[in-house]
Protein backbone atom coordinates (compact mmCIF):
# COMPACT_ATOMS: atom_id res chain seq x y z
CA UNK A 1 0.00 0.00 0.00
CA UNK A 2 1.26 3.21 -1.33
CA UNK A 3 2.31 5.99 1.90
CA UNK A 4 -0.53 8.61 0.48
CA UNK A 5 -3.12 5.65 0.71
CA UNK A 6 -1.82 4.93 4.26
CA UNK A 7 -2.51 7.91 5.39
CA UNK A 8 -5.42 7.71 4.47
CA UNK A 9 -6.63 4.74 5.99
CA UNK A 10 -4.92 6.00 9.48
CA UNK A 11 -7.38 9.04 9.63
CA UNK A 12 -10.51 6.61 9.08
CA UNK A 13 -13.73 8.58 10.09
CA UNK A 14 -15.06 8.81 12.87
CA UNK A 15 -18.42 11.23 12.93
CA UNK A 16 -19.33 12.86 16.39
CA UNK A 17 -20.10 16.07 17.89
CA UNK A 18 -16.13 16.55 17.96
CA UNK A 19 -13.05 14.67 16.19
CA UNK A 20 -11.43 12.17 18.12
CA UNK A 21 -7.75 12.51 18.77
CA UNK A 22 -6.29 9.00 17.92
CA UNK A 23 -5.47 8.59 21.65
CA UNK A 24 -9.18 8.26 22.80
CA UNK A 25 -9.87 5.63 20.43
CA UNK A 26 -7.76 3.28 22.06
CA UNK A 27 -9.06 0.72 24.44
CA UNK A 28 -9.43 1.52 28.11
CA UNK A 29 -11.14 -0.55 30.87
CA UNK A 30 -12.63 2.45 32.32
CA UNK A 31 -16.40 1.77 31.22
CA UNK A 32 -16.30 -1.25 33.19
CA UNK A 33 -17.91 -3.38 30.85
CA UNK A 34 -21.62 -2.71 30.89
CA UNK A 35 -23.75 -5.84 28.73
CA UNK A 36 -25.72 -3.21 27.56
CA UNK A 37 -23.07 -1.51 25.08
CA UNK A 38 -23.05 -5.37 23.75
CA UNK A 39 -25.09 -4.95 20.30
CA UNK A 40 -26.10 -8.16 20.05
CA UNK A 41 -28.63 -10.12 22.37
CA UNK A 42 -26.32 -13.37 22.01
CA UNK A 43 -23.06 -12.09 22.51
CA UNK A 44 -24.44 -10.32 25.49
CA UNK A 45 -25.93 -13.44 26.99
CA UNK A 46 -23.08 -15.80 26.60
CA UNK A 47 -20.88 -13.07 27.98
CA UNK A 48 -23.08 -12.58 30.92
CA UNK A 49 -23.02 -16.17 31.17
CA UNK A 50 -19.57 -16.75 31.36
CA UNK A 51 -19.55 -18.55 28.08
CA UNK A 52 -17.74 -15.64 26.10
CA UNK A 53 -14.15 -14.81 27.25
CA UNK A 54 -12.45 -11.38 26.74
CA UNK A 55 -9.65 -9.95 27.27
CA UNK A 56 -8.92 -7.13 29.86
CA UNK A 57 -9.97 -4.62 26.83
CA UNK A 58 -13.16 -6.45 26.08
CA UNK A 59 -11.73 -7.78 22.90
CA UNK A 60 -12.15 -11.44 22.21
CA UNK A 61 -10.08 -13.11 19.32
CA UNK A 62 -11.18 -15.03 16.13
CA UNK A 63 -10.71 -18.48 17.82
CA UNK A 64 -12.18 -17.07 21.36
CA UNK A 65 -15.17 -16.78 19.61
CA UNK A 66 -15.41 -19.50 17.34
CA UNK A 67 -15.12 -21.54 20.63
CA UNK A 68 -17.53 -19.61 22.17
CA UNK A 69 -20.47 -19.93 19.73
CA UNK A 70 -19.62 -23.62 19.48
CA UNK A 71 -19.12 -25.02 23.09
CA UNK A 72 -21.38 -22.51 24.51
CA UNK A 73 -24.85 -22.19 22.40
CA UNK A 74 -24.13 -25.26 20.07
CA UNK A 75 -23.14 -23.22 17.14
CA UNK A 76 -22.21 -26.30 14.07
CA UNK A 77 -18.59 -25.86 13.96
CA UNK A 78 -18.47 -24.51 10.53
CA UNK A 79 -21.09 -22.31 11.07
CA UNK A 80 -19.40 -21.08 14.41
CA UNK A 81 -16.21 -20.52 11.93
CA UNK A 82 -17.90 -18.94 9.40
CA UNK A 83 -19.90 -16.61 12.15
CA UNK A 84 -16.34 -15.58 13.94
CA UNK A 85 -14.15 -15.30 11.12
CA UNK A 86 -17.17 -12.64 9.34
CA UNK A 87 -16.99 -10.05 13.01
CA UNK A 88 -13.65 -10.62 14.59
CA UNK A 89 -12.20 -8.29 11.76
CA UNK A 90 -8.89 -6.67 13.22
CA UNK A 91 -5.79 -7.33 13.45
CA UNK A 92 -3.23 -6.61 15.82
CA UNK A 93 -2.15 -3.49 14.61
CA UNK A 94 -6.21 -2.54 14.45
CA UNK A 95 -6.77 -3.99 17.90
CA UNK A 96 -7.18 -1.32 19.98
CA UNK A 97 -8.79 0.80 17.11
CA UNK A 98 -10.58 -1.11 14.86
CA UNK A 99 -10.26 1.31 11.75
CA UNK A 100 -9.07 -0.74 9.40
CA UNK A 101 -10.43 -3.95 8.40
CA UNK A 102 -8.56 -6.97 7.49
CA UNK A 103 -10.76 -10.11 7.85
CA UNK A 104 -8.74 -13.34 7.81
CA UNK A 105 -10.24 -14.55 4.15
CA UNK A 106 -9.26 -14.57 0.77
CA UNK A 107 -9.48 -11.12 -0.94
CA UNK A 108 -6.88 -8.89 0.05
CA UNK A 109 -2.96 -10.32 0.11
CA UNK A 110 -2.92 -9.89 3.77
CA UNK A 111 -6.29 -11.81 4.15
CA UNK A 112 -5.20 -14.63 1.71
CA UNK A 113 -1.54 -15.17 3.75
CA UNK A 114 -3.28 -14.82 6.90
CA UNK A 115 -6.34 -17.37 6.04
CA UNK A 116 -3.99 -20.11 4.10
CA UNK A 117 -1.73 -20.02 7.42
CA UNK A 118 -4.44 -20.22 9.68
CA UNK A 119 -5.64 -23.12 6.94
CA UNK A 120 -2.64 -24.96 8.00
CA UNK A 121 -2.26 -24.12 11.89
CA UNK A 122 -0.45 -21.47 12.63
CA UNK A 123 -1.32 -19.80 16.20
CA UNK A 124 1.22 -17.01 14.68
CA UNK A 125 0.32 -13.08 16.11
CA UNK A 126 -0.13 -12.74 12.32
CA UNK A 127 -2.94 -14.21 12.01
CA UNK A 128 -5.35 -13.47 14.87
CA UNK A 129 -8.17 -11.28 14.77
CA UNK A 130 -10.11 -9.70 17.09
CA UNK A 131 -13.48 -7.84 17.83
CA UNK A 132 -14.18 -5.60 20.97
CA UNK A 133 -17.75 -6.46 21.75
CA UNK A 134 -18.09 -3.60 23.93
CA UNK A 135 -16.76 -0.84 21.34
CA UNK A 136 -19.56 -2.42 18.41
CA UNK A 137 -21.82 0.56 18.27
CA UNK A 138 -21.57 3.20 15.06
CA UNK A 139 -19.80 0.28 13.11
CA UNK A 140 -20.91 0.01 9.23
CA UNK A 141 -18.41 -3.32 9.00
CA UNK A 142 -20.35 -4.83 12.29
CA UNK A 143 -24.01 -3.39 12.03
CA UNK A 144 -26.35 -5.46 10.11
CA UNK A 145 -27.66 -4.11 6.95
CA UNK A 146 -31.02 -3.28 8.10
CA UNK A 147 -31.72 -3.84 11.76
CA UNK A 148 -34.72 -2.85 14.77
CA UNK A 149 -31.61 -0.91 16.63
CA UNK A 150 -33.34 -2.15 19.80
CA UNK A 151 -30.18 -3.12 21.96
CA UNK A 152 -28.84 0.33 19.95
CA UNK A 153 -27.00 0.50 16.69
CA UNK A 154 -29.15 2.91 15.73
CA UNK A 155 -27.04 5.41 14.17
CA UNK A 156 -29.39 5.92 10.89
CA UNK A 157 -33.21 5.94 11.67
CA UNK A 158 -35.77 7.86 10.74
CA UNK A 159 -36.73 8.94 14.58
CA UNK A 160 -33.05 9.39 16.26
CA UNK A 161 -34.21 10.39 19.45
CA UNK A 162 -36.83 7.66 20.39
CA UNK A 163 -34.75 5.73 23.12
CA UNK A 164 -33.09 9.25 24.53
CA UNK A 165 -29.81 7.70 24.18
CA UNK A 166 -31.00 5.00 26.55
CA UNK A 167 -30.38 1.32 25.61
CA UNK A 168 -31.55 -1.30 25.53
CA UNK A 169 -34.42 0.81 24.27
CA UNK A 170 -37.88 -0.30 24.93
CA UNK A 171 -40.13 1.99 22.60
CA UNK A 172 -38.12 -0.40 19.97
CA UNK A 173 -38.54 -3.53 22.05
CA UNK A 174 -42.53 -2.85 21.70
CA UNK A 175 -42.97 -2.09 18.53
CA UNK A 176 -40.54 -4.42 16.72
CA UNK A 177 -41.05 -7.28 18.89
CA UNK A 178 -44.34 -7.15 21.03
CA UNK A 179 -46.27 -5.78 18.20
CA UNK A 180 -45.43 -8.58 16.09
CA UNK A 181 -46.11 -11.03 17.90
CA UNK A 182 -49.04 -13.91 18.08
CA UNK A 183 -50.14 -14.71 21.49
CA UNK A 184 -47.48 -13.66 23.42
CA UNK A 185 -44.96 -15.72 20.75
CA UNK A 186 -42.62 -14.90 18.22
CA UNK A 187 -42.77 -17.73 15.50
CA UNK A 188 -40.53 -17.84 12.22
CA UNK A 189 -43.52 -16.08 10.45
CA UNK A 190 -43.78 -13.12 13.21
CA UNK A 191 -39.59 -12.91 13.28
CA UNK A 192 -40.40 -12.72 9.30
CA UNK A 193 -42.81 -9.63 10.30
CA UNK A 194 -40.08 -7.62 12.32
CA UNK A 195 -37.70 -8.02 9.24
CA UNK A 196 -40.61 -6.16 7.60
CA UNK A 197 -40.52 -3.64 9.95
CA UNK A 198 -37.18 -2.95 9.99
CA UNK A 199 -37.65 -2.38 6.18
CA UNK A 200 -39.45 -0.01 6.25
CA UNK A 201 -38.84 2.18 9.53
CA UNK A 202 -35.39 0.35 10.81
CA UNK A 203 -32.11 1.22 11.34
CA UNK A 204 -29.69 1.36 7.98
CA UNK A 205 -26.22 1.75 9.31
CA UNK A 206 -24.38 -1.17 8.27
CA UNK A 207 -21.97 -1.62 5.25
CA UNK A 208 -24.78 -2.96 3.20
CA UNK A 209 -27.62 -1.26 3.91
CA UNK A 210 -27.62 1.19 0.61
CA UNK A 211 -26.54 -2.57 -1.16
CA UNK A 212 -28.56 -3.12 -4.41
CA UNK A 213 -29.85 -7.07 -5.16
CA UNK A 214 -27.63 -9.79 -4.12
CA UNK A 215 -24.32 -10.92 -3.30
CA UNK A 216 -22.18 -13.37 -2.55
CA UNK A 217 -21.56 -13.73 1.17
CA UNK A 218 -18.06 -12.11 2.72
CA UNK A 219 -16.47 -15.53 3.38
CA UNK A 220 -19.17 -18.06 1.76
CA UNK A 221 -17.46 -18.75 -1.54
CA UNK A 222 -19.19 -19.41 -4.58
CA UNK A 223 -22.24 -20.14 -2.43
CA UNK A 224 -25.96 -19.15 -3.41
CA UNK A 225 -26.40 -15.25 -3.68
CA UNK A 226 -28.27 -13.34 -0.71
CA UNK A 227 -30.50 -10.01 -0.30
CA UNK A 228 -27.32 -7.72 -0.01
CA UNK A 229 -29.52 -5.46 2.48
CA UNK A 230 -30.40 -8.11 4.56
CA UNK A 231 -28.85 -11.52 4.98
CA UNK A 232 -27.46 -10.65 8.14
CA UNK A 233 -30.84 -9.81 9.66
CA UNK A 234 -32.41 -12.87 7.97
CA UNK A 235 -30.13 -15.16 9.68
CA UNK A 236 -29.54 -14.26 13.10
CA UNK A 237 -33.46 -13.81 13.64
CA UNK A 238 -33.60 -17.49 12.45
CA UNK A 239 -30.38 -18.92 14.11
CA UNK A 240 -31.51 -16.86 17.35
CA UNK A 241 -35.18 -19.25 16.73
CA UNK A 242 -33.10 -22.88 16.25
CA UNK A 243 -30.80 -21.72 19.20
CA UNK A 244 -33.55 -20.90 22.06
CA UNK A 245 -36.69 -21.75 20.76
CA UNK A 246 -39.27 -23.86 22.06
CA UNK A 247 -41.51 -26.54 20.64
CA UNK A 248 -45.26 -25.74 20.68
CA UNK A 249 -47.65 -28.62 21.30
CA UNK A 250 -47.40 -28.93 17.07
CA UNK A 251 -43.65 -29.38 17.16
CA UNK A 252 -43.31 -26.02 16.32
CA UNK A 253 -40.38 -23.85 17.09
CA UNK A 254 -41.37 -20.41 18.67
CA UNK A 255 -39.94 -18.09 21.57
CA UNK A 256 -41.67 -16.05 24.02
CA UNK A 257 -42.15 -12.29 24.41
CA UNK A 258 -40.36 -12.97 28.07
CA UNK A 259 -37.95 -15.10 26.04
CA UNK A 260 -37.02 -12.45 23.88
CA UNK A 261 -37.60 -9.97 26.47
CA UNK A 262 -34.80 -11.91 28.49
CA UNK A 263 -31.82 -11.16 25.19
CA UNK A 264 -32.85 -8.34 24.00
CA UNK A 265 -33.64 -6.13 26.67
CA UNK A 266 -31.79 -7.68 29.66
CA UNK A 267 -28.70 -9.88 27.90
CA UNK A 268 -29.01 -13.18 29.15
CA UNK A 269 -30.36 -16.75 28.79
CA UNK A 270 -33.75 -17.76 28.58
CA UNK A 271 -35.42 -18.67 31.89
CA UNK A 272 -35.39 -22.93 31.49
CA UNK A 273 -33.18 -22.64 28.31
CA UNK A 274 -30.83 -25.67 27.89
CA UNK A 275 -27.90 -25.79 25.18
CA UNK A 276 -28.74 -27.96 22.42
CA UNK A 277 -26.30 -28.74 18.83
CA UNK A 278 -27.88 -26.56 16.18
CA UNK A 279 -27.40 -24.71 12.54
CA UNK A 280 -24.75 -25.90 9.55
CA UNK A 281 -23.81 -23.70 6.62
CA UNK A 282 -24.65 -25.18 3.58
CA UNK A 283 -26.14 -28.84 4.36
CA UNK A 284 -26.66 -31.52 7.17
CA UNK A 285 -29.72 -29.50 9.28
CA UNK A 286 -32.79 -28.58 8.98
CA UNK A 287 -32.51 -25.23 8.26
CA UNK A 288 -28.97 -24.33 6.70
CA UNK A 289 -27.72 -21.07 6.80
CA UNK A 290 -27.99 -20.22 3.69
CA UNK A 291 -31.53 -20.96 3.16
CA UNK A 292 -32.13 -18.62 6.12
CA UNK A 293 -30.27 -16.02 3.87
CA UNK A 294 -32.64 -16.71 0.91
CA UNK A 295 -35.83 -16.62 3.06
CA UNK A 296 -39.30 -14.91 1.80
CA UNK A 297 -40.82 -12.36 4.49
CA UNK A 298 -44.65 -11.39 3.62
CA UNK A 299 -43.12 -7.85 1.67
CA UNK A 300 -40.99 -9.91 -0.42
CA UNK A 301 -42.80 -8.84 -3.76
CA UNK A 302 -39.34 -6.77 -4.30
CA UNK A 303 -38.98 -3.51 -2.01
CA UNK A 304 -42.30 -1.40 -4.27
CA UNK A 305 -41.82 1.73 -1.48
CA UNK A 306 -38.72 3.41 -0.55
CA UNK A 307 -37.83 2.91 3.13
CA UNK A 308 -38.97 5.61 6.14
CA UNK A 309 -41.90 6.75 3.80
CA UNK A 310 -44.53 5.70 6.80
CA UNK A 311 -43.97 6.63 10.74
CA UNK A 312 -44.66 3.09 13.03
CA UNK A 313 -47.65 4.63 13.89
CA UNK A 314 -49.23 5.21 10.38
CA UNK A 315 -48.22 8.60 9.46
CA UNK A 316 -46.14 10.33 7.15
CA UNK A 317 -42.19 9.53 7.23
CA UNK A 318 -39.11 10.70 4.87
CA UNK A 319 -39.27 11.23 1.27
CA UNK A 320 -35.85 9.21 0.62
CA UNK A 321 -36.58 8.42 -3.24
CA UNK A 322 -35.55 11.09 -5.67
CA UNK A 323 -38.73 10.28 -8.04
CA UNK A 324 -35.62 9.29 -10.03
CA UNK A 325 -34.80 6.37 -11.57
CA UNK A 326 -31.56 4.19 -12.53
CA UNK A 327 -29.22 1.93 -14.12
CA UNK A 328 -25.72 3.05 -13.68
CA UNK A 329 -26.23 6.00 -11.85
CA UNK A 330 -28.44 8.92 -10.19
CA UNK A 331 -28.05 12.47 -10.28
CA UNK A 332 -28.48 14.90 -6.98
CA UNK A 333 -26.37 13.02 -4.80
CA UNK A 334 -28.30 9.82 -4.79
CA UNK A 335 -27.41 6.60 -4.94
CA UNK A 336 -28.44 3.31 -6.79
CA UNK A 337 -30.81 1.03 -5.01
CA UNK A 338 -33.07 -1.47 -6.90
CA UNK A 339 -33.77 0.74 -10.11
CA UNK A 340 -34.64 3.66 -7.82
CA UNK A 341 -32.30 6.61 -7.00
CA UNK A 342 -32.45 6.41 -3.15
CA UNK A 343 -30.92 9.24 -1.55
CA UNK A 344 -27.38 7.88 0.60
CA UNK A 345 -25.64 8.88 3.93
CA UNK A 346 -24.60 12.21 3.69
CA UNK A 347 -21.18 13.54 5.01
CA UNK A 348 -22.16 13.13 8.58
CA UNK A 349 -22.88 9.48 8.02
CA UNK A 350 -26.79 10.54 8.15
CA UNK A 351 -29.40 8.89 5.29
CA UNK A 352 -30.03 11.91 3.42
CA UNK A 353 -33.76 13.25 2.82
CA UNK A 354 -34.66 13.97 -1.19
CA UNK A 355 -36.39 17.51 -1.86
CA UNK A 356 -37.21 18.59 -5.25
CA UNK A 357 -35.40 15.86 -7.28
CA UNK A 358 -32.06 16.67 -4.76
CA UNK A 359 -30.62 15.08 -1.88
CA UNK A 360 -30.31 17.09 1.02
CA UNK A 361 -28.29 16.71 4.59
CA UNK A 362 -30.30 15.69 7.26
CA UNK A 363 -29.01 16.71 10.70
CA UNK A 364 -30.36 13.72 12.66
CA UNK A 365 -27.99 12.27 14.74
CA UNK A 366 -28.93 9.98 17.91
CA UNK A 367 -27.57 9.97 21.08
CA UNK A 368 -25.78 6.74 22.76
CA UNK A 369 -25.54 6.43 26.53
CA UNK A 370 -25.43 10.24 27.02
CA UNK A 371 -23.30 11.34 24.36
CA UNK A 372 -23.66 11.40 20.27
CA UNK A 373 -22.91 8.82 18.36
CA UNK A 374 -20.25 8.22 16.17
CA UNK A 375 -19.85 6.11 13.00
CA UNK A 376 -16.66 4.31 11.69
CA UNK A 377 -17.05 3.76 8.51
CA UNK A 378 -16.18 0.26 6.34
CA UNK A 379 -12.88 -0.23 4.67
CA UNK A 380 -11.80 -3.50 2.77
CA UNK A 381 -13.96 -2.50 0.89
CA UNK A 382 -16.08 0.62 1.37
CA UNK A 383 -19.63 0.34 1.90
CA UNK A 384 -22.41 1.55 -0.85
CA UNK A 385 -24.18 4.75 0.11
CA UNK A 386 -21.24 6.46 1.92
CA UNK A 387 -20.38 9.73 0.72
CA UNK A 388 -18.71 10.24 -2.41
CA UNK A 389 -15.32 10.84 -1.67
CA UNK A 390 -15.97 7.07 -0.22
CA UNK A 391 -11.83 6.38 -0.52
CA UNK A 392 -10.87 10.11 1.54
CA UNK A 393 -10.60 8.61 5.45
CA UNK A 394 -10.94 11.94 7.10
CA UNK A 395 -11.67 12.89 11.06
CA UNK A 396 -15.05 14.85 10.49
Amino acid sequence: MALAETMKVVLLVVVGTKGFPADDLKRSSQSSFDPNRILCPVLAAMWNAGDLKTDEFGSVELQGMQDALHKGIGVEHSLAKFQATGIADFDRANKETELVRDRCLPGTVSGTECAAKRAAGSTSDSVKRWLNIFTMNGKQVLEHGISTGTRGGATNVPDPETCGGVFPCEERFQRFYVNNSDNGRLYKKNLMKIVCAARKYGDRGGEFSYSSGSIHMPGGGDLLQVPAREWQMKCAIQGWLNAFGRKDEKGQWYLTIDDARAMVMEGRYPDGWKKRDWGCLMYGCEDPFVTQARAEVECDVGETEPWWGQSPTGEKGLQVATGEKCHLWCNGGATCVEGKCICGRGSNFVGMIAKDGKCEKRDARNHYFGEESSVVTATNPAAPGNPKAEAEVTIV
